[in-house]
Formats: structure tokens, C-alpha cells, sequence
């Protein structure tokens, strides 16, 4: 039986390939691949978009699915803010020129919601800056920053009266 699936699977590939033929080169159409490239120690996942044609093709944008994933020409942090913000690449392959595009996945909403006060639309700021690993630091700073204005404000009272 499984013979039988292996050799209906094979001729099935070799009757598909010339649709393969005619949807890549008849139609001019890039060709996305799978891959990874090293960037030091760590391993990116890449899409690999070649342009088999004789012709310059233009990319003008990308779709991902399902929508926690998105694609950017590099792992710069103006890129990567750009991609989660919804800008898709464009840019123009050569004949028989090929690009990578760099596969980023979406960080995952909070699951646990806290209760939302009357009239709030998002989680406090508070929360926003223990995400960022700031909260810390920026409390001590505006306590210090207060602890500033009250002395200076006492201060100037001593002095009026």
C-alpha cells in the first residue's frame, strides 16, 4: 500500500512540474523559499525571494498568515519597529537576483488582563514601564524630582516671610 502511494505521489510531481514551469517563468513570477541565515551566534529565519526571470521584478509589498508574523529586510531596530507597525519591504530584484527577508514574530498580548477602571482604555503606565525593566529608575527619579520642588517651594516661603 505505501508503494503504491509513493509511486502516485512521484508521478503526481512529475505532472505537476511544468504548471510549476509555466506559473514561475510564463507569468514572471518570484519564487519564495524557506531558510536561515547566521547573524554571529544566533540563527535568523529568513524567506528567500529570487527572481528567476530575465526581467528586473519589483516587489511591492508581502502578506503573512496568521497575522503574529511579519517580514523586514534586516534585524535593525528601526526596521523591526517599522514591520510590527504594518510596513511591508518593497524593493526590486534583477534578473535572477535574490533577497532575504527577515521572519519577526509579534510579541504576545498580555493573557492575564487586570480589571480596567471606569473610563481607562489600556493598562496603567505603571505596568509599561515594568515591561521596559524602567520602573525602578523612573520612580526613583520622579520621587526625587518632587522631593526637589517641595524643598525649593519651602524654601521660597521661608524666604517671603
Amino acid at each position: 500500500m505505501l508503494e503504491i502511494i509513493k509511486t502516485v505521489g512521484s508521478i503526481m510531481g512529475l505532472l505537476s512540474f511544468p504548471f510549476f514551469l509555466y506559473d514561475r517563468y510564463a507569468k514572471w513570477r518570484p519564487v519564495a523559499s524557506l531558510t536561515v541565515r547566521l547573524e554571529g551566534a544566533r540563527k535568523v529565519p529568513c524567506i528567500r525571494v529570487s527572481n528567476p526571470t530575465p526581467y528586473d521584478l519589483m516587489v511591492l509589498g508581502s502578506a503573512t498568515k496568521p497575522k503574529v508574523y511579519y517580514l523586514t529586510e534586516n534585524t535593525e531596530t528601526r526596521e523591526i519597529i517599522a514591520g510590527s507597525m504594518g510596513r511591508t519591504p518593497s524593493f526590486v530584484l534583477k534578473a535572477g537576483e535574490s533577497k532575504e527577508l527577515v521572519i519577526c514574530r509579534m510579541k504576545k498580548a498580555k493573557r492575564k488582563r487586570e480589571k480596567k477602571k471606569v473610563g481607562g482604555i489600556g493598562s496603567s503606565f505603571d505596568d509599561f514601564l515594568k515591561e521596559g525593566g524602567i520602573y525602578e529608575s523612573v520612580t526613583a527619579r520622579a520621587i526625587k524630582r518632587v522631593l526637589a520642588r517641595q524643598l525649593d517651594e519651602l524654601m521660597r516661603r521661608e524666604e517671603n516671610s
